[in-house]
């Protein structure tokens, strides 16, 4: 991992989470979610009838450069634990990375009943910011999605992001990436200062996860 710069964050808004959607975030690579009724037109029967295929879902690939030793497909497990925030809720964002040459895909494995265990609550946030022209995140434009129990992520190559943030509980992903084992594979830029996002909102916090935070 190859940490390119240090760069300071400018006097920002608080950024809000917003709904994961295909849509909101194709700028930024692939939002995957299971599929619903209204996706059948695009299934294929399967496995003698008994399943349905929904095929190329999100692009896994890879460029590396010629000059670079050969790469290969790697599958990871990362097991997650949530993000500790203050009393305020808001995580502060100290490190974007991209990876120049490779997709990368987060699919959780398995949620602890601790995260997302209410109806429409979020598991985990993704959090990405475009690339501006000179070749660095723009962090004026950072972005925060959150994202649903049965929905995964690619980011697309090049595409900044944060570390991955989950939310209340545990969550294991298993991470697909291309790999070379050298710096290429991950690039870093530290953001001095932090972009506050929120991941919860104050009113929502007992008062026992309040007085933990304090201490």
């Amino acid at each position: 991992m190859a940490i390119l710069k240090t760069i300071t964050a400018p006097s920002l808004p608080v950024v809000r989470l917003e709904p994961f959607t295909p849509s909101a975030f194709a700028p930024f690579g692939t939002c995957i979610q299971t599929p619903t009724t209204s996706d059948s037109t695009s299934a294929i029967a399967a496995n003698q009838g008994s399943a349905a295929k929904f095929p190329s879902i999100s692009p896994i690939a890879h460029r590396y450069r010629a000059s670079s030793p050969a790469a290969e497909q790697k599958m990871h497990i990362f097991s997650c634990q949530p993000r500790q925030l203050p009393v305020s809720g808001v995580f502060a964002v100290e490190i974007l990375e991209r990876h120049p040459f490779t997709t990368q895909t987060f699919v959780p494995l398995s949620v602890d009943e601790a995260s997302g265990k209410g109806e429409g609550e979020a598991c985990f946030a993704v959090i990405v910011a475009p690339t501006r022209e000179d070749g660095w995140p723009d962090l004026a434009a950072l972005r925060a999605f959150a994202a649903l129990p049965g929905q995964a992520v690619t980011y697309a190559m090049g595409t900044w992001h944060a570390p991955m943030v989950v939310l209340r509980g545990r969550v294991e992903f298993v991470v697909l990436v291309a790999e070379n084992g050298t710096d290429e594979d991950c690039e870093e830029v530290i953001v001095d200062g932090g972009v506050g996002v929120k991941l919860v909102e104050e009113g929502n916090w007992g008062l026992w996860e309040k007085e933990k935070a304090r201490l």
